[in-house]
């Protein structure tokens, strides 16, 4: 038996099969003004399924606190899925406030 022990690429994470390569997840944090924040969730939160399944981000809106006129916003995925959630959450507010 051999004592080399085999190369290992740790990018890939320890518990990695072949051919699987890490991908980095990062959070990003949008404040967004509370009387636009239903551009941005819709009915029952349609927008922001909408938005998700566009991205491929995952995102969570917070309720204000008391007295605060901004919601925050936050968007979990990879960097360009969280740059292309922010751009489509732009758009939507874009549009809502032209629809009005």
């Amino acid at each position: 038996m051999s004592d080399a022990v085999p190369a290992t690429d740790f990018r890939k994470g320890p518990v990695a099969i072949e051919n699987q390569v890490a991908t980095p997840t990062g959070t990003t944090e949008v404040i967004i003004p509370c009387n636009y924040i239903g551009f941005v969730c819709g009915n029952n939160g349609s927008e922001i399924e909408e938005i998700e399944k566009m991205s491929g981000a995952s995102i969570t809106v917070h309720d204000p606190k008391a007295g605060d006129a901004n919601s925050k916003v936050v968007i979990c995925g990879d960097p360009e899925e969280t740059k292309k959630a922010q751009s489509l959450i732009h758009a939507f507010i874009f549009c809502g406030l032209y629809q009005t």
